[in-house]
């Protein structure tokens, strides 16, 4: 992993402090039971639970500022940074979200985070939550066990992913039972958020892939699955027919009511949270919820809510894209890969646009700049099937015969796989061909803007001579 450049060292002690501030300025929760703060999980226990499922040795960041614990056997720079992250957006989402002051605040938030994939999985494995490895929050009934599983990727994605599970850690230790589309709705939004580093806010940025899902998934598909509203809120029907979708409208509605300009969905949403009982079961915080709608107030309510997702951008890049992607519809490559470029430059974080100027080049036979671009598609998504599927080809069509073999080799348990493995039998049938020269250098930067910045030291500064 490349030395990120530590930009934030000079305001880290503003942050770390008005984080401190933000958890000592809520009033005490009330005491009883439900309020009382949850019980901390042993960093020490998990420790020796990680080393023994893992065979490795974990290391703890984050002790000493008594809220994130990160066990970690990743890159030590990259595990300050997400234990840094983490302890300045905790205080700030929860603001974001509106939750009420006096909601518990949890006693710690910890985090496995694993170098390799695989050892996430084994750890998810032996926690009785499933076998493939995933970010995710194990929120099971000993609050001494409770931890965010996660692995390494670039920063972005990694710390986005976390946000997430965060949220959810935030949310449950107040509310054990909530709404999932309330729950699962507002962790999606808070993935969106970015920090502001000269105000210190967070703020809601370009939502990029969910805007995708929903009209790919919701508004666009035939039929069409965006659910009425009241219908979608008062039951749990919506998430067991297809999830993925239900948590695509669950988003767009959390979302909207965040972000809504006139405050009045905003009031909503406070109201919907203070509605919530932490010992309810999940029905009755539904039906407490649906309680804060009047009769009269759902046509209005939907309606706006309808209006403000049509309108939503995928890309701050918007124009140039939807330009681009029609003359890829038209098989015009070459005309749309400057619009791409334009694109990308508007919209430096986004694996989409990444995917399709690769596809550009594929159809270019500019292989070499595919490769370039199709990777840098999965460093931001490493799901992306498709991207990992097209960069196969293009490797193969390089003459790179271990590289498309480890692609597709990789697709094997996707959408892809037929296709994956038809390349195979192509790949082991051809000839082994001659050793052919590297590629020529990229010619553009996918990614332009530097990577986010590494963690102060928790060290004190060593003294300079004036």
């Amino acid at each position: 992993m490349p030395q990120m450049p530590n930009r934030l060292a000079p305001i880290a002690c503003v942050l770390l402090a008005a984080c401190c501030l933000a958890r000592a300025e809520e009033p005490p929760a009330p005491p009883t039971p439900a309020a009382a703060p949850a019980a901390a999980p042993d960093p020490a226990a998990l420790r020796a639970e990680l080393d023994k499922i893992t065979g490795k040795t974990f290391k703890v960041f984050g002790d000493e500022l008594k809220l994130i614990f990160v066990l970690s056997d990743a890159n030590p720079e990259l595990a300050k940074y997400a234990t840094f992250h983490l302890h300045q957006v905790l205080p700030r989402m929860r603001a974001m979200a509106g939750f009420p002051p006096d909601a518990t605040v949890p006693e710690a938030v910890v985090v496995a985070l694993f170098q390799e994939p695989a050892d996430c999985a084994k750890f998810l494995k032996a926690r009785g939550a499933g076998n493939e490895p995933s970010f995710a929050y194990l929120h099971d009934d000993d609050p001494a066990r409770r931890v965010i599983a996660a692995f390494a990727l670039d920063p972005r994605p990694m710390v986005r992913r976390l946000r997430h599970s965060a949220f959810n850690a935030l949310l449950r230790a107040w509310i054990a039972r909530p709404p999932a589309w309330l729950s699962r709705g507002l962790a999606e939004v808070m993935e969106d958020a970015s920090l502001d580093e000269e105000t210190g806010r967070l703020e809601l940025g370009p939502a990029r892939g969910h805007v995708r899902d929903l009209r790919e998934r919701l508004l666009n598909a035939d039929p069409p699955r965006l659910l009425p509203l009241r219908e979608f809120l008062s039951g749990d029907a919506p998430w067991k027919k297809d999830p993925l979708s239900a948590a695509v409208q669950a988003w767009s509605f959390a979302r909207f009511l965040i972000e809504d300009a006139r405050m009045e969905e905003a009031r909503t949403l406070s109201s919907m949270l203070r509605a919530l009982a932490p010992n309810a079961s999940e029905d009755e915080n539904r039906a407490n919820v649906l309680k804060q709608v009047l009769d009269e107030e759902w046509k209005p309510l939907e309606t706006a809510w309808k209006e403000y997702i049509t309108h939503l951008p995928e890309t701050p890049g918007e124009a140039p894209y939807r330009q681009a992607r029609a003359l890829i519809n038209k098989m015009q490559f070459d005309a749309a890969r400057p619009l791409l470029d334009e694109a990308i430059k508007l919209d430096p974080a986004y694996d989409r646009l990444y995917y399709y100027r690769g596809l550009c080049s594929f159809h270019l036979k500019r292989h070499g700049l595919a490769v370039t671009d199709l990777g840098y598609a999965l460093t931001l998504f490493p799901e992306y099937h498709a991207a990992r599927f097209l960069r196969g080809r293009a490797r193969a069509a390089l003459n790179d015969r271990d590289g498309a073999r480890a692609d597709f080799e990789a697709c094997k348990a996707t959408p892809y796989a037929a296709k994956a493995e038809k390349e195979l039998a192509a790949l082991e049938a051809a000839p082994t061909p001659p050793p052919t020269p590297p590629p020529p250098a990229p010619e553009q930067k996918p990614i332009p803007d530097a990577p986010p910045p590494a963690p102060p030291s928790t060290d004190p500064p060593k003294k300079t001579e004036e």
